[in-house]
């Protein structure tokens, strides 16, 4: 249930209302940042949170699949990064459809850093079972 419940949130954040601007926007009004400042901290925000919105999901994905599906660790966490990284390519595809977005595959970069280091902590955390 809660795999379900991030994978819509990193749909749902896919979507014309977290764009770019919107949270240059939050992070003016609540920091008061501008210029450069808020420029710099906007993209590490952003870059950020593609890491750690697809290190969760893959994180998720691996651990439902392991106890559920799979019983070998290493074919959970491959189909887990499979499937993140084909969630990563379908976001990108679908912003590329709103005005206020844009598609990148640099982004996808970023979400495979995620991925990887999901896939590094899960084989730490599941050595030996």
């Amino acid at each position: 249930m809660v795999t379900l419940f991030w994978w819509s949130l990193v749909f749902g954040s896919s979507g014309e209302g977290a764009s770019g601007s919107w949270t240059a926007k939050l992070l003016a009004d609540w920091f008061g940042l501008s210029g450069n400042a808020l420029e710099v901290t906007n993209f590490v925000v952003r870059k950020a949170g593609h890491v750690s919105y697809y290190g969760i999901l893959t994180a998720l994905i691996a651990w439902s699949l392991f106890g559920f599906v799979f019983a070998c660790r290493l074919r959970s966490v491959a189909a887990a990064s499979l499937l993140a990284l084909g969630t990563g390519v379908f976001d990108e595809v679908r912003q590329a459809q709103f005005d206020s977005r844009t598609g990148t595959p640099i982004d996808l970069i970023y979400d495979s850093a995620g991925i990887v280091l999901a896939v590094i902590v899960f084989l730490r955390l599941t050595r030996g079972k």
